[in-house]
């Protein structure tokens, strides 16, 4: 947000640049987490 927007020194207000911070997107949830992985590992 520094380099993007010049915000001010005095800190007044702050800067109008939601797509600097993205909040935590629901792609946490589409990680599958690795567990089929070993019921589906071979038995030696």
């Amino acid at each position: 947000a520094d380099t993007a927007t010049p915000d001010p020194v005095g800190g007044g207000n702050p800067a109008p640049t939601p797509t600097d911070t993205p909040f935590p997107q629901p792609t946490a949830t589409q990680a599958p987490i690795p567990q089929p992985t070993a019921t589906t590992r071979p038995s030696r």
